[in-house]
């Protein structure tokens, strides 16, 4: 059986242009990286902190995984800080604002044992 699959794009755009502003996406990019950062919080590599990024609470004694940590967390960090951005221009609130409500929202759906860092700035095994 074949199957034949065509893409609808916005007048003037092709394909490539499509996939290329997908690509550029942050949350596509958090999308795709998901799993590697929910393996980092459940080997208590990383935690949730109150300024909603996230924080390395244990480097990994293997280097090599330690510099994996740090890129993907620092990846993590960058689209956050992205999305962050857009919601508040989008809402017209404060960025301090969209901070503390993505920060609540993070540490709310943290799995049990996962690192938060509380208000008052304690971490916490959720």
């Amino acid at each position: 059986m074949k199957v034949e699959v065509t893409t609808k794009n916005e007048p003037g755009t092709t394909a490539t242009t499509a996939a290329a502003n997908q690509e550029a996406s942050p949350r596509l990019r958090q999308r795709n990286r998901i799993t590697e950062i929910q393996s980092l919080k459940n080997d208590r590599i990383v935690g949730e902190a109150k300024n909603g990024l996230l924080v390395i609470k244990k480097l990994p004694i293997d280097p090599a995984y330690q510099e994996y940590s740090k890129k993907l967390v620092e990846a993590e960090n960058a689209d956050r800080g992205q999305i962050y951005q857009i919601e508040a221009d989008a809402q017209n609130k404060p960025l301090s604002f969209i901070i503390a409500e993505y920060a609540r929202r993070l540490r709310e759906s943290a799995f049990p044992g996962e690192w938060v860092e509380q208000e008052d700035g304690t971490w916490i095994n959720r």
